[in-house]
């Protein structure tokens, strides 16, 4: 057997064979023709069949020039081998094995070599035959040179980034990744994002792994494990141990079940989390998973057992499929997709027959499977979507033919033969009475028919102008169309394993081929579904076209259309969900209107449960073709269609799955601002559903809830790293304490990427939140909202807001409160920063106060109106008497005053009346006497003794103090409590309107639409393979916890004896463990 290597891309292969000791590089052509360029052969000491020693051979794409990576290790003695690493010593014996005197001849397969070639291939020889255990070489194949001298004496399984010369060093103490200088601008935006973090949010992050933030200047890093992962590494044998670290390193990324059996992905390039898949239904313990990557970079096959596989959608984590291999008795061992990612490859090992293995093909989007027979000296090679094999004869590779797969023999194949005569069976029907398509108002030009059975003929297949057709005793069973013509070009012909295949030529140019034989024989494939899914299309755009056609026939056929698709997904829901994915297939439904398909797809249920919806519908936001961003998925077709039906179905169908994986939001989470654009009353239905209150933390909580204490913030953001060593051995600490907190509750806002405020400003103004709060809809903020709120407070706290009109009215009017100022910096002084006092003091308790004062002034505002209306009455009503005082005789009533007066013991007793001073009626002098009764001033109206003045200060009093009083007491214990919950409201307003303002204007507008234009569109595999930073969790999502933190901490400070029992049952677990490691 060879060692078999091949490059990221699957152009350039690498083999060293085990009997003759020749490394080969392979070169894969445009045509798929496998060119051997290189040969070096190595000295027959070099140890490769050596027992104890296990080798791992890589070569990177062709970026410039192609790099071949050679290690020797071996688990067992890792332990005891002491690493060093001296740059210069590595780098002079690179130099001195350059200087070597040739000793093996070099065969040189590539015509016309020159001296400098030779010496290079020479070094290459010097350079592997000194590969020791314990080290490992990475060699130019054109000059010869040691690529990274530092890292020479690291050792383990290798791996190169696609399109890259950086490469991947694993074993079982960890990652080793190495950078080459061109990847600077990617270690810098790490770097960036790590100070940025380091720096601002400090305290508001919260590590998922213990890890150091130190950060040198290497050209490697190593990178560690998760606990959990390192725990079970160390009770594995040296067998277990290399096929878990081989397997769960794939295109540069490192996926690993968590202790809660989920799946993380990690991105080795930025050492961060990129997706978190729920997986913990179908596995409930750590097991060495299979795993595969689709060329296009959507899928994820994972195994969950020894035949069974599970898909999910890399873009969002959703799982779409489980396919389980009833004829597999052995286990899978290997799993590749190709053919267009449409087919999955499965290797097993059988147990029964020591001499064959088998292989399983995967017709995913037919749901049909495929098994061959082969030698298990043949090995399979993945090409990039391509599959190759070589066997032990010495022959060059092969590619892999399913229709002629030579050395590999079919066991089981479905065929599907209408009968034995075939084609025998089949009849033209001359005298076509037959109308094919009767929604035209004449009789419209038909190509031919056919009868399938021309002895019983009950079943036929007709071609028509726009639509083929298959009836069985007169129903349809398929169906059709294509916006062009149909040609009359029709060739029916049979294969080699009896299918009937018909080929039509289409006005477009294309050629439509089906199988008669299975469109017949079976009812609810693939071709039944697209073809009815195409047809409805077709008959939505013919109702638009101005063409004569008969409405009632057209009706006709959708439903018998819609019933095809509707057979299908009662029957084949599976089925229906996978080509949902391949094909998009709910856009053109929503598109053609076709309301009653999608609530069925919506709404279907498994069985009898009728809670357990079976998720027909998966959204995506990349496109599979191009791979590129879609510009209108499922939501902004229905916006675009004014169809609030279908917006408010999946607005209830995303936000219910979404309580068990955010992944269902990504749609939704960027047609959030357009749709609160045109529908904002939407925006009030939306937020009202339950998962944006109860939707719980999805990583596991264990990791970080043990330092939850120490952060100050309800809101916080996780940092999802990788943990960093500075030497392979260095172990992570591990915390005892991370059970204290097992009754907090961490929630998480089900938005993905609705928040990018940590990319910069140019992905800032082009994120969902920001477009979402431009646009002023109150009913975003009509009660509070957990998920706004969390992403306000969190951008709040982040960033340094500079200050606005608003911020500085604000801070103004709270100068002028000197008491409240006083106790607000007494009470709050720690919280405030330096650079902004002013708004600080706004946001807290006299910014709150001013709003409650506002609010409750417009409330009375009314009020205070209608009780202006009864004091101007009232002062008008004595305003008159007053005027007329004169001539009804009357005037304010003088004092008497008594005076005493003493002398030689004689009292004298004097009588004085003075007479009160009037002067000329004032209006406004009489409305501030009736004002002031309001306060129990009554002085001006008992100087005059006149009945009818009497009579209306009886009234006012009545009308004024006692009804009016009253009613502003009523209305003020009301309001109180709404001025109080509005004033939270309108803080929470203010604070988006802050940080929109200082942020974004005043050039939002003309930002937004400049960055629009010259911003440079990624594809989904180019995201995904080649790009640092894709979907980074610390930014994606935001946490926050609900209850108030003195009563967590008091809860923590109570737990002690549960601290105790945690940590009896760690060291329970930890025993077992050793007891197994020692039998």
């Amino acid at each position: 057997m060879d060692y078999i290597a091949i490059s990221p891309s699957g152009k350039e292969i690498a083999t060293l064979n085990c009997n003759t000791h020749e490394l080969k590089v392979w070169h894969v052509t445009e045509e798929n023709a496998i060119e051997c360029n290189f040969t070096f052969p190595l000295q027959d000491d070099i140890g490769i069949k050596t027992e104890n020693k296990n080798w791992s051979l890589a070569i990177s794409d062709n970026v410039g020039d192609i790099y071949i990576a050679l290690s020797c290790f071996n688990f067992k003695e890792m332990s005891s081998f002491e690493v060093i690493i001296d740059t210069q010593e590595t780098t002079s014996t690179s130099n001195s094995l350059m200087n070597t005197p040739r000793s093996n001849s070099i065969e040189l397969l590539r015509g016309g070599a020159s001296i400098s070639e030779h010496s290079s291939h020479n070094s290459i020889i010097n350079s592997l035959n000194s590969i020791k255990l314990f080290s490992t070489r990475v060699i130019s194949t054109s000059t010869g040179l040691d690529k990274w001298p530092c890292i020479k004496n690291f050792y383990g399984f290798l791996q190169f980034f696609k399109k890259d010369s950086s490469i991947i060093i694993s074993n079982n103490f960890g990652i080793i990744r190495v950078c080459d200088d061109d990847l600077k601008d990617l270690s810098r935006g790490s770097k960036y994002i790590h100070k940025l973090l380091t720096r601002q949010v400090r305290s508001r992050t919260i590590n998922y792994h213990n890890r150091s933030d130190v950060c040198e200047k290497k050209n490697y890093e190593i990178i560690g494990f998760p606990n959990n992962i390192v725990e079970n590494l160390e009770i594995m044998n040296e067998e277990k141990q290399m096929n878990f670290i081989k397997n769960c390193i794939l295109c540069g990324k490192l996926i690993i079940q968590n202790e809660e059996n989920n799946l993380e992905m990690y991105n080795l390039l930025s050492k961060n989390m990129e997706m978190l898949y729920h997986h913990s239904e179908f596995q409930k313990e750590l097991t060495n998973n299979i795993l595969a990557i689709s060329k296009n970079a959507k899928l994820l096959a994972v195994t969950i057992n020894n035949n069974s596989v599970v898909l999910y959608l890399n873009e969002n984590s959703l799982n779409i499929a489980r396919k389980e291999f009833l004829m597999i008795n052995g286990k899978i061992i290997y799993m590749a997709f190709f053919n267009n990612d449409e087919k999955l490859l499965l290797l097993e090992l059988t147990e029964k027959d020591e001499d064959k293995n088998n292989l399983i093909i995967w017709n995913i989007y037919e749901d049909s499977e495929k098994i061959y027979s082969f030698d298990k000296k043949i090995q399979i090679l993945d090409l990039f979507g391509t599959i190759a094999y070589k066997n032990d004869s010495g022959k060059d590779f092969q590619l892999f033919d399913e229709r002629n797969p030579g050395e590999f023999e079919l066991k089981e194949d479905n065929k599907n033969i209408l009968t034995t005569n075939s084609l025998e069976t089949l009849e033209r029907i001359i005298d076509n009475t037959f109308n094919t398509e009767p929604w035209f108002n004449i009789n419209h030009f038909q190509i031919s028919s056919y009868w399938l059975d021309k002895d019983e003929k009950t079943t036929r297949i007709s071609y028509g102008s726009h639509t083929i057709q298959v009836l069985k005793n007169d129903d349809l069973i398929y169906i059709w169309s294509n916006k062009y013509n149909l040609s009359n070009e029709i060739n029916i012909s049979q294969d080699d394993n009896g299918n009937i295949i018909s080929k039509v030529k289409c006005g477009d140019g294309r050629e439509h081929e089906f199988q008669i034989s299975k469109i017949v024989n079976e009812c609810f494939t693939k071709d039944h579904a697209m073809g009815a899914y195409y047809s409805l299309i077709f008959f939505y755009n013919l109702r638009s076209e101005r063409m004569i056609y008969k409405k009632l026939k057209i009706d006709e056929y959708i439903e018998k259309t819609k019933k095809i698709i509707h057979n299908v997904i009662i029957n084949k829901p599976n089925l229906w969900r996978l080509l949902d994915v391949r094909y998009s297939l709910m856009e053109n439904l929503i598109y053609s209107q076709s309301n009653d398909i999608i609530k069925l797809i919506l709404d279907s249920t498994t069985g009898e449960n009728t809670n357990c919806n079976q998720k027909l519908h998966i959204p995506q936001l990349y496109d599979w073709e191009n791979g590129r961003k879609k510009s209108r998925h499922e939501l902004i077709i229905a916006l675009e269609n004014n169809n609030i039906k279908i917006i408010q179905r999946l607005f209830d169908y995303y936000s219910k799955n979404a309580i068990e994986n955010a992944g269902w939001m990504v749609t939704l989470t960027q047609a959030l601002p357009k749709i609160s654009e045109k529908f904002p009353e939407l925006m009030k239905e939306l937020f009202n559903h339950s998962v944006f209150y109860e939707k719980k933390m999805h990583l596991a909580k264990s990791r970080i809830k043990s330092i939850l204490t120490s952060n100050p913030y309800p809101t916080f953001i996780v940092d999802t790293r990788l943990p960093t060593k500075d030497w392979l051995y260095d172990k992570i600490p591990i915390d005892l304490n991370d059970n204290l907190n097992d009754r907090i509750e961490i929630y998480m806002t089900p938005l993905p990427d609705f928040n990018e405020f940590l990319k910069g400003r140019k992905r800032t103004i082009q994120c969902p939140f920001f477009k979402l709060v431009s646009q002023k809809n109150l009913d975003l903020f009509y009660k509070q909202n957990p998920i706004l709120e969390a992403t306000i407070v969190d951008i709040y706290t982040l960033k340094e807001v500079k200050p606005t009109r608003y911020q500085f009215f604000y801070g103004l009017s709270s100068i002028l409160q000197l008491l409240t100022l006083f106790l607000f910096v007494f009470t709050r002084f720690y919280d405030l920063n330096n650079s902004n006092i002013l708004l600080n003091l706004t946001q807290a308790i006299v910014g709150k106060y001013i709003i409650i004062i506002a609010y409750l002034v417009s409330t009375i505002i009314p009020y205070f109106l209608a009780l202006m209306i009864m004091i101007v009455g009232f002062s008008f009503s004595f305003f008159v008497i007053f005027t007329s005082a004169e001539e009804l005789g009357i005037k304010p009533e003088g004092v008497k005053y008594n005076f005493i007066e003493t002398g030689k013991g004689e009292k004298n007793y004097s009588y004085v009346y003075m007479e009160k001073e009037t002067n000329a009626p004032n209006f406004f002098k009489t409305l501030e006497m009736v004002y002031l009764w309001l306060f129990g001033s009554w002085n001006n109206v008992q100087d005059w003794n006149y009945f009818t003045v009497k009579i209306l200060a009886i009234v006012a009093s009545f009308f004024l103090i006692l009804i009016m009083s009253n009613i502003f007491v009523a209305l003020m214990t009301d309001d109180i409590n709404r001025a109080i919950r509005y004033s939270e409201i309108a803080s929470f307003k203010y604070k988006a309107d802050f940080i929109l303002e200082s942020y974004l204007y005043p050039l939002f507008v003309i930002v937004e639409k400049f960055y629009s234009k010259r911003k440079k569109e990624f594809t989904f595999d180019q995201i995904f393979y080649r790009q640092p930073t894709f979907h980074l969790l610390l930014d994606r999502y935001i946490f926050y916890i609900k209850i108030d933190k003195k009563s967590w901490k008091k809860e923590i400070s109570n737990g002690t004896d549960e601290l105790i029992e945690n940590l009896n049952e760690k060291v329970r677990k930890l025993n077992e463990k050793l007891d197994r490691y020692i039998t």
